[in-house]
């Protein structure tokens, strides 16, 4: 009897795991809201992909880069970047990768162009589970001498 009962509720929860995965992205969207401002947009095949800027007060500001199916404005994922005091800029999107770049200030002797490690810019969900992302994200620093 014990068995038949660990069963079902393993049964259960494979079935409600695919439905909960849904409703959390049912609720994100490509439509924008009134606090985020439009920084870039790029177009690679189907897809496009979004920068907005959102200021969130005391806590600064926050990049979201968002990647929708364009022909139906279909949500497809999402990542929050860095974006106090410099903001990202897409480069450009080839297969699954998709290449940004910030132009930090560095001093005169450091390297004018360096990789920035992921977890430096990425804040949220992606940053706990980079391997659900759709699309490898790959940052560089474009440094400019002060």
């Amino acid at each position: 009897m014990m068995k038949v009962k660990k069963n079902r509720y393993y049964n259960f929860i494979l079935l409600l795991t695919p439905l909960l995965y849904c409703c959390a992205n049912a609720s994100k969207s490509c439509s924008v809201t009134d606090d985020m401002k439009l920084l870039q947009e790029y177009q690679h095949s189907e897809m496009v992909f979004r920068l907005y800027v959102a200021n969130h007060g005391a806590f600064g500001e926050t990049v979201t880069l968002r990647v929708c199916k364009e022909n139906k404005n279909e949500f497809v994922e999402e990542i929050e970047l860095r974006g106090d005091d410099y903001r990202p800029k897409i480069d450009s999107v080839v297969g699954r990768n998709v290449y940004l770049h910030y132009l930090y200030t560095r001093d005169s002797s450091a390297k004018k162009i360096e990789d920035i490690d992921f977890s430096s810019v990425v804040l949220g969900e992606a940053l706990l589970d980079k391997k659900t992302l759709r699309y490898n994200y790959i940052f560089k620093n474009i440094s400019r001498d002060e």
